[in-house]
């Protein structure tokens, strides 16, 4: 048999290579589920009977502030659910959380809770949300006895809040219902690890929000109607995609910025879109060729 020089070795050290870079990936995710810890534990009523179904919210003391749905809805960080005896379990990464729940009697499954919702935390005796430590390969157990405090929606008032007010609008230029509207704090979404940090409640027919957050910065804005974070689902409606489809608010404490005008399309799913971006790549070579 003929050998090609080099070729003998090659074939050699191929195999080698491929099983080393296959070690270091599982050392990478073996590295990342140490990092992880689980929290265990029930939501349920000063008189010992379970909240069920609720949906149980952690948020991540690192990412911001405490949720305050007096002031602003923060998007949590991860979300459960309970079962029939109010027991529930996750694993999260490390780190310090505060946690929350809703048991969801509208038809809302997203977005901040709606009129008629029922919402369950742990205080302290000075009233602040209390906070539980999550730390690598162990187990948290919560308990959560809370009394029910049954959400009405009031008067939007916008005096002593920080907020941005505007209206959302089809591809037609009409203003549309039902939206939400996400503030992130950069412009660019880099799939499911960029989450938005506040969310607004859906619009109404007249196809106006408000959005309220907390504190100053600049914030970056994008409307969708199905899902809080993750990628958008085929006919769900969306502002544009990319970095230049977030409009970009700059926001002082206590101040409410007015006339804000977000344009949306419906997605047409990924293999459509992909296609589309695809011609007017082909269209853009065109024109930069004549």
């Amino acid at each position: 048999m003929t050998r090609v020089p080099g070729l003998y070795i090659y074939s050699v050290r191929k195999p080698i290579f491929i099983s080393l870079v296959l070690f270091f990936i599982s050392l990478n995710a073996l590295s990342q589920d140490l990092q992880k810890g689980t929290v265990s534990g029930r939501i349920i009523t000063p008189e010992g009977s379970p909240i069920s179904p609720a949906q149980v919210l952690f948020f991540n003391a690192a990412s911001g502030p405490p949720p305050s749905h007096q002031n602003f809805w923060r998007v949590p960080d991860y979300i459960t659910k309970t079962d029939e005896t109010g027991k529930f379990i996750i694993e999260l990464p490390e780190g310090k959380y505060f946690l929350g729940a809703i048991k969801r009697n509208s038809k809302e499954s997203i977005g901040p809770p709606a009129e008629g919702d029922y919402l369950y935390s742990s205080k302290d005796s000075n009233g602040a949300l209390k906070s539980f430590e999550i730390k690598a390969g162990t187990n948290t157990y919560v308990e959560v006895s809370s009394k029910a405090i049954l959400y009405k929606k009031e008067t939007d008032s916008l005096s002593e809040t920080t907020a941005v007010q505007g209206t959302i609008f089809d591809d037609n230029g009409k203003p549309l219902k039902g939206v939400l509207v996400l503030a992130y704090a950069t412009p660019a979404v880099k799939g499911r690890r960029t989450r938005p940090l506040f969310v607004s409640e859906r619009t109404g027919d007249d196809g106006i929000f408000i959005l309220k957050v907390n504190g100053s910065g600049t914030y970056y804005l994008r409307a969708r109607s199905l899902r809080e974070a993750g990628p958008p689902a085929a006919g769900e409606v969306i502002s544009d995609l990319g970095a230049e489809g977030a409009v970009a608010v700059v926001l002082k404490k206590g101040q409410v910025v007015k006339g804000i005008e977000i344009r949306t399309r419906k997605y047409q799913g990924r293999k459509a879109e992909t296609e589309k971006l695809l011609e007017q790549g082909q269209k853009k070579t065109i024109l930069q060729s004549e």
